[in-house]
């Protein structure tokens, strides 16, 4: 019994952290999305699982680096934070073509997105007040 128990609750809390983390891999399993730094600038990229195939998501460079990015479930957008060079870090939302960004916070330490369950909200660390509350 306490093993049973012990295995329940290690499945759950692995269960917990799964949700809770950015998935940078598509539920599709087809594509990686990661934040990189190029000859022209700063880009999200897209990659194929076999590490083989990347191009970049962004046709523009990013003004500054973009990091944590998390795919939607539907895996038809993605949210990410853009920061650096004193600028403040902020919340992103971008279709899956690269199309459509659009900023969704506005504090001055914003990171780690996540998108709810249906991908009707994204969840993220603050640093700070000020948020933009109009939703995704």
């Amino acid at each position: 019994m306490r093993t049973t128990c012990r295995h329940l609750l290690a499945a759950l809390l692995l269960g917990f952290a799964l949700c809770a983390v950015s998935r940078a891999w598509c539920l599709d399993g087809a594509r990686i999305v990661f934040g990189g730094a190029s000859a022209d600038g700063n880009h999200l990229y897209v990659m194929d699982p076999t590490g083989i195939r990347t191009e970049a998501l962004t046709a523009d460079p990013i003004e500054v680096a973009a990091g944590g990015p998390a795919w939607s479930s539907d895996g038809q957008a993605v949210a990410f934070h853009q920061f650096g060079s004193g600028a403040p870090s902020r919340i992103y939302r971008m279709d899956a073509d690269g199309g459509g960004r659009a900023r969704i916070s506005d504090g001055p330490a914003d990171y780690r997105p996540s998108w709810a369950p249906g991908d009707g909200a994204i969840a993220f660390d603050s640093g700070g007040e000020g948020l933009d509350r109009q939703g995704i």
